[in-house]
């Protein structure tokens, strides 16, 4: 289907009448409209505007999944976001009749119509596979999501002046220790990656004031209360444990 760029002016192109079943991705290129069919396992190109001359570009294509027309694309000189990114800090998007639209990046918040500026607080929350930040004034993503394949994070702290998100992945096999990054998603690290018991690493705390970062190394048998250094050098046992096994962890540098 087509339509103008406000959703109006909605037209059909092409149905089943022409002979597609399950049309997956498109690409325009001049009067021609490109076009895959996994179903019918196919490529065709047909005229534009009305479908006509349909001609089968490749034939029995098995897992046809997108498709793009290289190409050289014309350039304007009338795009607002052409010169100096239209005044944004982050994202300009160009509106029609010459105008230009502010937005800014995950992780930060408008100040002003071109200014963004990086959410002061927010809630972490883990998913296992994913950990999120989330406004507390609204509904905006306040933190880049630390998501991916292989993820399985149980514990999260933070360190607000050296603006750092410390997490615990806890995989069997695959990514095992303490690791942190910004929360726009740069310096990705990890600080804790080896000298971890069986069970893994379960509960962190941060010491904002001495910068000291605390967390708790499970073995089979016995329980490590261990502090570190923000980028987990200088470990030390604070205290073994055989009887206890804590999950959870929280320091008070305030009362120290």
């Amino acid at each position: 289907m087509t339509s103008d760029v406000y959703g109006n002016n909605i037209r059909t192109i092409l149905t089943e009448a022409n002979n597609i079943a399950n049309p997956r991705a498109l690409a325009v290129y001049e009067s021609r409209l490109y076009y895959l069919d996994p179903l019918h396992e196919k490529v065709e190109r047909v005229d534009l505007p009305d479908g006509g001359n349909p001609l089968v570009l490749l034939d029995n294509e098995m897992n046809l999944k997108t498709i793009k027309v290289f190409q050289k694309r014309p350039v304007i000189n009338s795009n607002p976001c052409m010169v100096g990114n239209g005044g944004c800090e982050h994202i300009c998007i160009p509106k029609i009749n010459k105008q230009r639209t502010c937005r800014c990046t995950t992780g930060y918040k408008p100040d002003g119509e071109k200014a963004c500026k990086a959410y002061d607080k927010f809630a972490i929350v883990s998913q296992l596979e994913i950990v999120r930040g989330y406004s507390l004034d609204g509904a905006g993503e306040a933190m880049s999501p630390i998501a991916g394949p292989g993820h399985n994070v149980l514990h999260v702290d933070y360190h607000h002046s050296k603006e750092y998100i410390y997490w615990i992945e806890f995989n069997q096999g695959g990514s095992n220790g303490i690791y942190r990054s910004r929360p726009n998603g740069s310096e990705f690290e990890g600080v804790v990656t080896d000298g971890i018991g069986s069970n893994g690493i379960r509960g962190i705390a941060i010491d904002w004031i001495a910068n000291n970062m605390y967390f708790t190394n499970v073995f089979p048998h016995e329980t490590y209360v261990e502090v570190s250094w923000l980028d987990g050098t200088n470990r030390k046992v604070l205290k073994p444990l055989t009887k206890d096994s804590p999950r959870e962890l929280a320091v008070n540098p305030i009362k120290r």
